[in-house]
């Protein structure tokens, strides 16, 4: 019904790699990997969900006729590998938080 609206020149290929919106972006895909890695244990899961609402997030814009960039979802899905990994060590118990890193 409204992927009539939708093309590929829509799409922004040439975006600067920095600025405001990308450091959003960046910070986003953190935080909701990281939010989903804790719950689930999963790394693979969290770095999935963060790349997922980024793609959700151009998905959204193209139909919105916002700026759609390949660049918004790249640095998200880069944040999200970050912050599943962060937060893979994290483990969060009754009475204490513990941490571990493996080399």
């Amino acid at each position: 019904m409204y992927a009539n609206n939708i093309s590929a020149a829509e799409v922004i290929w040439n975006d600067n790699w920095t600025g405001y919106d990308k450091t959003l972006h960046f910070a986003g895909g953190i935080f909701v990997s990281g939010a989903v890695t804790a719950y689930t244990e999963s790394p693979t899961a969290g770095t999935i969900a963060g790349c997922g609402v980024g793609f959700a997030k151009e998905i959204y814009d193209m139909t919105n006729n916002s700026t759609t960039t390949l660049q918004d979802v790249v640095v998200t899905c880069i944040g999200a590998h970050i912050g599943s990994r962060l937060v893979e060590g994290l483990y969060l118990n009754p009475n204490k938080i513990d941490f571990s890193i493996k080399f």
